[in-house]
This record gives structure tokens, sequence and C-alpha cells, in this order.
């Protein structure tokens, strides 16, 4: 059995009750959804079945747990708990505040400005919080500055931005007692957007110390004036259209390429002069410049922008500058590509390639070797799994920053409504489930459309050809397109068996159960889910001066980063089994020394 596959076999017989029941939670919350989108009501009978559904489903997966010790080295754990603490007190705060940087909001938002980090306000008290932190796991000097040194490097991205951010503010004096600040603000997009139709006072602005927000309307403006004509209140219809043009433009999503922003704004497009003297602002290369502009402007809807600031501005933005979630989210982009031969995966350290599928034999026949056909497609969908796994992780956390502020301001509850059914719980199973799905479409669009397309399966002839020297013959050509018809039926089964995007399972002849990919990755992220709200309710308990959220989220990427692969299926008891202790050894040590 290969090494990425041992997750999907010999799951305990007793989970498939649990299967069963997450199964029927999917289901109902499609019913509720269904029922709510036909007739504009949520049905009470259905959401009281929801919830007590949802509860038993808890309920069973504890039961199941099996406190077994972490494969991970205690060092590996103590590091990541580490890391995320220090950077709660040294960097998350410079993201939501920063001392020579001033947030602005013209937008008129009800929540902006309410929002804080954990870590204590004042220097002393983080200082004293490092201080007991060192004591907790023995940190001396040394291990502290190389942790510092580490932990700079890993963060340099929010340098670069409040260095670019510093260059903006002042040549667009874009402070609050700007008298012309609406000016400056449409000048500044007007540079980012060169064919903007907007005119003072439409674009509104929401700036922190590394992102910008412009907060435009998602509809035309009625009458917006037109500055290429003198009547204002009477555009063309050549500007109209224009107008309207921007707007669906500009409202278009991109998911993955400028992660932490959600948009298609690229900085590739900007005036090189524009870039340029950025550049010579903050010294830092032009190609750094670019794409970090790229990643640190975003839009949002001005009608609804509290629905999205929270989760957007503070939920996603620190996995990028903090953590390097957007290295997963990029390669997603490069999903879309079509099967070359040249593609490999690497799996727990081990590498399988598409070419050594096909081979010529010693006789000069063509021939398939359907082991390592298979091989290569288990290893490449686990490869591409785990990174799609990524934004659910990034939206299961950007969920949990939200439900923070909830807690903390429940009259603002209004403001951030959520299309889960879970609003009361940190963690939103159901809207997991939904992505998880999407997650599965794209890890196996590449397979689906070498089975699909005749294009992709003519250039890979090509590629044979080219790699095992096959002449221009034509009873060749036929040996060699029966060969790749057998690979594209084998890929066909192995994606149906093993990889929809459906549930199946079955008991083994040792009563184990063998489950496909999509249940299984589904039964782990019910156990994070499960293990979650536990740890959230465990932490909440524990009495201290400060915080835990933003350690929490931290120590989650910290560790799910470190061996993504690994690490993904071992979430649920870094969380039980490792977070939580050392967070009580943190707070026992901070007691002891006040």
């Amino acid at each position: 059995m290969a090494r990425h596959t041992w997750h999907y076999d010999n799951i305990a017989s007793c989970w498939e009750p649990v299967l069963e029941c997450l199964k029927k939670l999917e289901v109902l919350t499609q019913q509720i959804n269904k029922a709510k989108k036909e007739q504009g009501t949520d049905s009470t009978e259905m959401l009281e079945r929801f919830y007590t559904h949802h509860n038993e489903l808890m309920a069973a997966t504890r039961a199941n747990w099996q406190h077994a010790p972490m494969p991970c080295d205690e060092t590996i754990l103590d590091t990541a708990f580490v890391e995320a603490v220090w950077l709660s007190l040294e960097h998350y705060p410079a993201l939501v505040h920063h001392p020579k940087i001033e947030n602005i909001d013209t937008a008129g938002s009800k929540i902006f400005t309410l929002f804080t980090p954990d870590a204590p306000a004042a220097s002393d008290k983080r200082e004293h919080l490092k201080t007991a932190l060192q004591y907790a796991f023995n940190l001396d000097s040394e291990i502290v500055d190389s942790l510092t040194r580490q932990l700079a490097i890993r963060t340099s991205p929010l340098r670069h931005r409040h260095q670019i951010m510093q260059s903006l503010e002042t040549r667009f004096n874009l402070v609050s007692d700007n008298p012309k600040l609406n000016a400056d603000i449409l000048q500044l997009f007007r540079s980012l957007y060169p064919d903007a139709p907007f005119e003072v006072g439409e674009v509104k602005l929401v700036k922190t110390s590394s992102a910008l927000y412009f907060c435009l309307p998602t509809e035309p403006i009625e009458n917006p004036q037109d500055p290429k004509r003198n009547e204002a209140n009477n555009k063309s219809q050549h500007s109209k259209a224009h107008y309207e043009k921007f707007l669906r433009k500009i409202w278009e999503v991109e998911p993955f390429a400028h992660f932490p922003v959600f948009g298609t704004f690229n900085a590739k497009d900007l005036d090189l002069d524009f870039r340029q003297k950025i550049s010579a602002d903050t010294e830092l290369p032009l190609d750094l410049v670019t794409s970090t502009l790229t990643r640190m402007i975003g839009v949002l809807p001005l009608a609804e922008l509290d629905k999205y600031l929270i989760h957007d501005t503070w939920g996603h933005q620190w996995q990028e500058s903090l953590l390097n979630f957007e290295e997963p989210y990029t390669a997603l982009t490069l999903f879309k590509r079509p099967l070359s031969l040249t593609e490999t995966a690497s799996v727990l350290g081990e590498q399988t390639s598409f070419a050594d599928t096909f081979i010529k034999t010693e006789a000069g026949t063509i021939a398939l070797d359907p082991a390592k056909l298979q091989q290569f497609i288990d290893a490449e969908l686990y490869e591409r799994a785990i990174i799609a796994f990524t934004p659910i992780l990034a939206e299961m956390q950007a969920d949990v920053v939200e439900y923070k502020f909830l807690e903390l301001y429940p009259e603002q509850e209004h403001l951030l409504p959520s299309s889960s059914l879970l609003k009361a719980f940190p963690s939103k199973l159901d809207l997991t489930l939904a992505d998880l799905r999407n997650c599965f479409v794209h890890a196996s669009e590449v397979f689906q459309n070498w089975v699909a397309s005749e294009l992709t399966q003519q250039q890979l002839h090509k590629e044979i050809c080219k790699k095992l020297d096959i002449p221009n013959d034509a009873a060749k050509h036929k040996e060699l397109w029966q060969v790749l018809s057998t690979a594209v039926e084998l890929c066909k089964t192995q994606l149906h068996s093993f990889y929809q995007s459906e549930w199946s399972w079955k008991q083994t002849e040792e009563g184990h159960l063998k489950l496909n990919a999509f249940s299984s990755a589904a039964l782990n992220f019910l156990r994070i889910h499960t293990a979650f709200i536990q740890t959230y309710k465990d932490l909440s308990e524990i009495e201290t001066q400060w915080g835990f959220k933003d350690i929490l989220v931290l120590a989650m990427g910290t560790f799910f980063e470190r061996d993504p692969q690994q690490n993904i299926w071992q979430l649920d008891s870094f969380l039980t089994e490792a977070f939580l202790p050392r967070w009580q050894k943190l707070a026992a040590a901070v007691k002891r020394s006040n």
C-alpha cells in the first residue's frame, strides 16, 4: 500500500455510523438552503433537526477519538506554539495598527475601528508575556535570537507592505486631516485604474497599515458624472456603457492568484513610472513592489462593506503576511494546465513521474506500466488535494477571526450575516463540506481534462513520441494510440472509484473501512471541526488577561505549513493534545510570574 493512501484504508468500523451521520448532515444542509431559497424563510423544524443532528455528530466523533501520542516530535509541537505566540505579540499587532501608518475609513464602516488584536496594547505587558513564554519553554537567549531572526524573514511581506503603504500615504496624502482626501483617493484610484469613470467622492477607501480596500457600488450610480462632458447629469450612451463595463470588470473574481485579495487587479498592468517611484521610495526591487501591490489592493461592495470587512481584512491578510498561504493559492492557479509528460508528483518524500508509465520494450513495442500509472495518479491527486485543502483551512481560520469579533460585539451581528447554519460556533462545518466538493473538482481537473480532451491526448501523443523516439510510422502511431487509450480508461476507472466528490466506503475482509478520498477528507475535517470547538470551549474556561484566538489560528497555520501533506491529518490532535496543554502551561507560567 502506497504511503500516501494510508489514511484511506483500515479505518476503524466504529466510524461508519459517524460517516452516515455526517452524510445526513450535508443532506439536511442542502435541504434547508433549498427551502430558504424557494420560500425565503428557514424551516424551524428542519433547523432544529439540523442542530440536534450536529450535536449528536460531534458527540459521536468525540466518543471515537483515540488519544494516541502524536507522531510529531515534542520539539516540533513546542516550536509551532512558541512561534505562534511570538507572532501574535511581535508582528500581528502591526498588521492591525501601525504606529507610523494611519488607518482610514471614508466608507462609513460601523465596525472597522472596533477590531483589536488579542495581544496587550502596552509594550511592557507584551514583554512580560514573552518572558513567561521563555521561562515555560526553556528558551535561552540564543534560541530567542534565532527565533527572532527566523520570524523576521517569514514576516518580511508585512514589512514590505508597510513600506509601500508609507510611500502611498506620503505621495497621495492619505491621512484623515487632509481636506482634499476624497480627491486624493480618486487620484490614487485612477493611478491604479486609469479608465475609472468615477468623480470625487464616489470612490471610498478603507486603508489599513498593510492593505487598501476601495469601496465601490456594485451597480451604476444614477446619473453618474462624466468628466469628459459638461452636461454633468446627462451621460452619453457610450460613457454609460463604459461605466457599466468598468463595474463588471472590477467585480470579477480571481479566487486564487492574488490571495489574500480576490479581485483581478494586477499591478503588472500599472504605469511603469508609478511603480518605479514606489520602488525608489521603499528601496525595494521593482518586481517585489509589483507583486506586493497586487496582493494588497482589493475592492469591497460599498453597500455591504461590513459584511466582508472583518473576514477579508483581518481574517485573511495575516495568512499571507505572517504565514505563506499564498504559495498553495498560487499553485492552484496552475491546476488548469493540461497534463504533460513532464508532470511529477512529490508525496511524503517519494517522487513519481508520469513519463515513467510509458515504456519501449527491448523488442521495440510500446507498453504501459499500469501499476506505475495508478501510483502516479494517486500521488498527483494526493499532492493536488493537499494544496486544495489550504483554502478550506484558510476559510475556517477567517471564520474564527470573525467569530472572535462577534463574541466581543454581539450587537453587530446583523452587519455580518453568514450563509452558515452554524453561526453560534467558531467553526462552520456546513461551509467546509461545500468547499470540500469544490476542492476535489480542482484537484482532479487535470485528469478530467485528459480523459475528455482530444487536444490534450494528441499533445501527450507527441510528447511520448519524442521521449521514446518513435518513428513517423503509421503502425507505431496506431500502437501508441492504443496504449494511450488503455491509459485513459485506467484513469477513468481510478477517478470514478476513488476520487469522485461523493460519499463512498466499504467494509474490508478484516472488518475495517476503506474510504474514498472525499469521504476520508470529510471525516478528517469533521474531526478538526469537533476538536476545534472543544478546544475553543476549554481555552475559554482558562482565566488569562489576554485572548487566545489570534495565537490559536496562528498556531494551526504554523503547524500545518511545516508539513502540509502529513499535518493536515493531525490538526485535530494538534488542537487537543498539543495546543491546549501548552496554553495551560503558558497561563500557569504567567500566573506564577505575577
